[in-house]
């Protein structure tokens, strides 16, 4: 962050779900100790979320759904099953290139990196095992009692690619309709931005994209961007409908109106084959992919865009302003 951004936002940290979680507030027409004090309230929020989608607590709503036999139930706290409806729409939406119940097929591959070096997928026993597992496992939501069904057992809940942008949601509304602050920025590890209204007379907050510094500025406003890509992470990102590694490098965005629907599609999109992502998004307008173009000496110089061009709003490498990056 530049000293410039420093000067010009309210600028509020905090550690949850193994990242770091910013908010900036405009400080134009905010008061310091009002932007703290809602600052805080958005970070209880968060680390209630924490707690409530992580696999990884044995208390969490998400961890007792992943204990559940066939004919079991669990009754859901409203925000984990807000975040779960929400989930299984997306993973309709995208024929489940995006998956909220992928984790038995992404605990195989954390446990079998080498299977997943680049060539010709390697199906091994184990293998076939956890995508079997993964295959007739279902869960079943009851939007009246809010419980969570285990229809038949195998599949596991994994709330990673959607649960630091719903979180961002969350806070946003915290921070807007509880303590009426709207000019801020929220941002989860840097890989999902959330912008509320844009700081005074300014068209929107201006994001950048990482080591990528040829490529222009996003003008962020009432939206949100989030990338997906597996970094140091060969694992990370698995095709829920083929049960195998994805073997793009690049990273992937995704911009939508949500923070959720950003951290999720941005997954889907990473999944998916570019005639995919232009399927779906021919008919969800407010959805954009963005992936980069190189020159022949592979550095990043513009976004090949998938979707609604004109929902974005860019500014070119002149200045250097106030900034926001997003990896």
């Amino acid at each position: 962050m530049s000293d410039n951004i420093a000067k010009k936002s309210l600028r509020f940290d905090h550690k949850a779900m193994n990242a770091m979680f910013t908010i900036f507030v405009d400080s134009s027409d905010t008061d310091p100790a009002e932007a703290e004090e809602a600052a805080n309230s958005a970070f209880a929020t968060l680390d209630k979320l924490a707690h409530l989608l992580t696999r990884y607590s044995t208390t969490s709503d998400v961890a007792h759904a992943n204990t559940l036999q066939g004919g079991d139930s669990h009754a859901l706290s409203p925000e984990t099953f807000e975040c779960l409806t929400l989930a299984a729409e997306l993973a309709a939406e995208t024929g489940r290139a995006f998956d909220p119940a992928a984790g038995t097929l992404t605990d195989f591959w954390k446990s079998n990196p080498i299977a997943s070096l680049p060539g010709e997928p390697i199906e091994t026993p184990e293998w076939r095992i956890a995508w079997e597992a993964h295959r007739v496992g279902e869960f079943s939501i009851d939007p009246q009692t809010h419980e969570l069904f285990c229809i038949s057992p195998g599949s596991k809940l994994d709330l990673g690619a959607i649960g630091k942008g719903f979180a961002l949601d969350e806070m946003a509304r915290i921070l807007e309709g509880t303590h009426s602050i709207s000019r801020a920025l929220l941002s989860a590890g840097g890989s999902t931005v959330l912008a509320l209204d844009a700081p005074l007379l300014k068209p929107g907050w201006k994001i950048g994209f990482g080591g990528e510094t040829t490529l222009p500025y996003l003008l962020l406003s009432r939206a949100a961007i989030s990338s997906s890509g597996v970094h140091n992470q060969p694992t990370h990102l698995v095709d829920p409908r083929t049960g195998h590694v994805v073997t793009r490098t690049k990273l992937v965005r995704a911009y939508a109106p949500r923070a959720a629907e950003a951290d999720a599609l941005s997954t889907a999109f990473f999944v998916m084959e570019r005639t995919e992502m232009e399927d779906y998004c021919a008919s969800h307008m407010e959805h954009v992919a963005l992936l980069t173009t190189e020159n022949d000496k592979g550095v990043p110089t513009s976004f090949d865009i998938i979707g609604n061009t004109s929902a974005l709003l860019w500014q070119e490498r002149e200045d250097s302003g106030q900034t926001t990056g997003i990896t």
